[in-house]
C-alpha cells in the first residue's frame, strides 16, 4: 500500500513531541511582559492580558491555575484579583488559558486553542499595576494538546450526511457501521500539495466541502460521522507515531478502520484465558498493519480520542494490547 496516505514521520514525532513537555514548560513561543496602566477597579487586583503574536489577536476563553478554574478571559483580557492570586499562586505557577479562536483569525477562527505559561512571582505587577502580558503564537492547524485534537471531532458537523444514509433496522449494528464507512471515501492530497503546509488539520464540514484531504483528515471526518449516528459509541481517532485511523470497540468486538475501504475486526474470547486474548489481538493488529502498509517501527499508538474522551499510552505497543482485552473482557461482566 502506498504510504503517501500517512502523516509525515517528522511532523507527528514533533506533535508528540510538544505534548509530552507540556508537563515541564510551556512553550517556547509563549511569553510574560508588563506594560503599566492604571487600574481603575475598587478591588485590588491585576489584568492579564492574552494574545497571538503572529495575528495580533486577542485570546478569549477559560483561565486556569493550575487545574482550579479562575473565571473567563474576555476580548483577552482578565482581571486577577489579589485575594485569587494569594491563595492560589507561588513561584512558578502554570497559568493556562482555553478557549476558541474568533473570527480575527478568519480561516483558523472557531478553533481550540490551549496555551500555559509558567507564572513567575507577581507581586512586581501587583505593586506597580501593570498590566501581564501572555504572549504566543497559535497553530490552531497542528494541534498539540488532548482539548485542541478533540475540537477536531465535530459529529454536529456532519449531521446531513448520516441523516442520508438508508439504515436497516432489521440489520445488526456492525452494518449499520460499515455502511457508515462507505461513506468515507475520500481523494488524496497532501497537506502540502493542498494548503501549502505541512501539517494542516481540517475539520470535517471542510473536508465534506473539499473532497480532499490525507488521514488524519479521513479520520476525524469518519470518527463524526459514527458519533453522530450513536453518541455513546467507542469510538476513538487513532493517533499512531505516522498515520491516523479509527478504533470501534462494540462489546468485545473491535474494529480499525481506515481509507481504502480497510476495515480489520476481531472478537475477544470469553472462554480464553488473558495471555490468548493477548495473542489474538496482536494478530489483529498485525494484520491490520500488513493489509495497510505500516513499517514495524512506525507501528506505535499514542492515543485515542473523541469529543468526550482521551486515551493516552505510555508504550504504544503492548498497553494498546492490554487496554484491548481488559475493555473486551469487561463487556462480559455488563
Amino acid at each position: 500500500m502506498d504510504k503517501k496516505h500517512k502523516i509525515t514521520i517528522g511532523v507527528i514525532s514533533v506533535i508528540i513531541a510538544l505534548v509530552i513537555l507540556i508537563g515541564i514548560f510551556s512553550p517556547n513561543t509563549s511569553s510574560i511582559t508588563g506594560e503599566v496602566i492604571r487600574d481603575l477597579s475598587v478591588e485590588e487586583g491585576v489584568n492579564f492580558s492574552f494574545y497571538d503574536l503572529e495575528t495580533g489577536c486577542k485570546l478569549s476563553g477559560d483561565v486556569y491555575v493550575v487545574d482550579k478554574f479562575l473565571g473567563e478571559a474576555k476580548n483577552g483580557n482578565f482581571f486577577l484579583l489579589k485575594q485569587d492570586y494569594l491563595e492560589n499562586f507561588w513561584d512558578d505557577t502554570e497559568v493556562t488559558i482555553k478557549g476558541l479562536t474568533d473570527i480575527c483569525f478568519e480561516k483558523n477562527s472557531g478553533l481550540s486553542f490551549v496555551r500555559i505559561w509558567v507564572v513567575p512571582n507577581l507581586e512586581y505587577y501587583f505593586e506597580n499595576e501593570e498590566v501581564v502580558e501572555f504572549e504566543t503564537e497559535l497553530t490552531p492547524r497542528q494541534p498539540m494538546y488532548p482539548e485542541e485534537m478533540q475540537g477536531f471531532v465535530r459529529p454536529y458537523e456532519v449531521e446531513e450526511t448520516v441523516s442520508k444514509i438508508n439504515f436497516d433496522e432489521e440489520e445488526s449494528y456492525l452494518k449499520d457501521l460499515e455502511r457508515i464507512f462507505r461513506y468515507t471515501y475520500m481523494n488524496y492530497m497532501s497537506d502540502k500539495g493542498q494548503f501549502g503546509e505541512v501539517e494542516y488539520w481540517q475539520t470535517p464540514k471542510e473536508f465534506r466541502r473539499q473532497g480532499l484531504g490525507d488521514c488524519e483528515d479521513w479520520a476525524l471526518y469518519a470518527i463524526s460521522l459514527l458519533r453522530n449516528y450513536d453518541s455513546s459509541l467507542d469510538c476513538y481517532a487513532a493517533l499512531w507515531y505516522t498515520h491516523m485511523n479509527v478504533v470501534c470497540s462494540i462489546n468485545e468486538t473491535f474494529i480499525m478502520f481506515d481509507q481504502d475501504k480497510v476495515m480489520e475486526r476481531f472478537s475477544i474470547d470469553d472462554d480464553v484465558g488473558f495471555q490468548e486474548n493477548q495473542g489474538k489481538t496482536r494478530r489483529w493488529k498485525s494484520s491490520y498493519f500488513k493489509e495497510y502498509g505500516i513499517d514495524a517501527d512506525e507501528r506505535i499508538l499514542f492515543y485515542l480520542f473523541n469529543e468526550e474522551e482521551f486515551i493516552k499510552f505510555e508504550d504504544g505497543r503492548e498497553d494498546f494490547t492490554d487496554w484491548v482485552v481488559n475493555k473486551g473482557l469487561g463487556s462480559f461482566n455488563q
